[in-house]
């Protein structure tokens, strides 16, 4: 077991940058803390509406804190099927095929983007992160900055972690 400190996870959206920078730090000491860098873990992004293999999921092997290995699990699709191996060219392709590391770097760019004024008013909080309450990793990153628009928002869900 790696847990280092207990947190009060956060819920709802988020408004509260100071707070939830606070959050980020803690929880990034808490991995760093587990020293884990070799894992499985699966993505996969819960809002694109693009074709696959875009939206995932895909399974991911980080060794010694780099992606080893890459497997789709998403749908048929030109050329695309459940367990094809991806090509490290095509890493980059979708923004899925990354480290928790890489995973810390994309919440913080979040919480550390500004504040767009909203016509949904003050009540419309544009992200919301949670965190693995036993590793610290990012679990979920909600970004909706325009509500009700397609594509201007993404989740990208984190699960079946496995260290290695």
């Amino acid at each position: 077991m790696c847990l280092l400190l207990t947190l009060m996870p956060v819920a709802g959206w988020s408004s509260d940058k100071a707070a939830e920078r606070r959050e980020l730090r803690l929880n990034r000491a808490k991995w760093e803390h587990c020293g884990i860098t070799s894992y499985d873990i699966r993505l996969r992004d819960e809002t694109c509406f693009c074709p696959p293999p875009s939206p995932g999921p895909f399974r991911v092997s980080v060794r010694d804190g780099k992606v080893g290995k890459a497997v789709y699990w998403g749908q048929n699709w030109k050329g695309w099927w459940p367990g094809r191996v991806v090509s490290q060219k095509d890493y980059d392709m979708n923004g899925l095929i990354v480290t928790v590391e890489d995973i810390f770097v994309r919440a913080e760019k979040v919480i550390n983007s500004p504040m767009t004024p909203s016509s949904f008013g003050p009540q419309h909080q544009p992200y919301r992160i949670r965190y693995d309450p036993e590793y610290g990793f990012p679990t979920l990153i909600n970004v909706d900055n325009t509500p009700r628009i397609a594509d201007a928002q993404w989740r990208l869900v984190v699960d079946e972690f496995r260290p290695v």
